[in-house]
């Protein structure tokens, strides 16, 4: 027979649950697009900037320079 929770039990196994498990998160979402994929076989090397985010920084930077360069120029 299945036992009965309260919501602040559910809540805390829960919580737990997602916190042993470190590929869930904001974060390691956030890091999914900024880096490179994990080399599986060699889980401590370094991961390396995606190009494809260097480039949109950039780019961004590039567009932001140029908006104040025309806007706030006297």
């Amino acid at each position: 027979m299945a036992e009965n929770l309260t919501g602040r039990e559910v809540r805390e196994r829960l919580g737990d649950y997602l916190r042993s498990r470190r590929e869930f998160g904001l974060s390691t979402a956030i890091l999914n697009v900024v880096l490179e994929p994990p080399n599986p076989f060699e889980p401590q090397a370094r991961r390396q900037l995606r190009k494809a985010f260097v480039l949109a920084v950039l780019w961004l930077l590039t567009l932001a320079g140029v908006f104040a360069y025309f806007n706030l120029r006297s």
